[in-house]
């Protein structure tokens, strides 16, 4: 790799790549399918070429604190800090990075900035976790083993069916 003033650097990354148009929707995932992205169209003001990458999880990362720590490799897109006019999802399939001792309800998506990781409304349902995003940058799913699994807000009551007291 050659930057503008012919620096030379060397990397070896497995990339993916999506070329978004405006006028359409898009969705493309990382290269191990670990994280999925949402576009909806009209988000973006002209056509772009994005890569996403990769990087995986360092066994030494030093947690943010004693409670929370990095679950899943983190996903970069380049050109990264491009703005979204309407909200973008990412998704991460966590099934298989949570253990006996982590609960699904327990991982958030954070936004990796210079100032440090910055979390995300975070949603999940069958080993899913989402997000909406209104920038492209870096992303990662932490645990914070301080929530605990929360309580359903809504109940219905349906009729039995077949009724088991019919005698019949």
């Amino acid at each position: 790799i050659r930057d503008n003033a012919m620096n030379f650097g060397e990397r070896n990354d497995t990339v993916s790549y999506a070329h978004v148009d405006p006028d359409s929707a898009s969705s493309f995932s990382s290269s191990s399918g670990l994280a999925i992205i949402f576009i909806e169209e009209f988000s973006l003001d002209q056509p772009i070429d994005i890569f996403m990458t990769e990087v995986a999880l360092n066994v030494t990362a030093e947690r943010i604190t004693p409670d929370i720590y990095q679950l899943t490799p983190s996903v970069h897109f380049a050109p990264k800090e491009i703005s979204l006019n309407k909200p973008g999802k990412i998704h991460f399939e966590v099934g298989n990075y949570l253990s006996s001792g982590v609960d699904e309800t327990q991982c958030v998506i954070m936004e990796i900035k210079d100032e440090g990781p910055l979390p995300l409304i975070t949603y999940f349902k069958d080993g899913i976790v989402s997000s909406n995003i209104y920038e492209l940058g870096s992303f990662a799913v932490y645990v914070n083993s301080n929530i605990v699994k929360p309580l359903p807000i809504t109940f219905k009551l349906k009729t039995n069916y077949p009724n088991p007291f019919n005698p019949t």
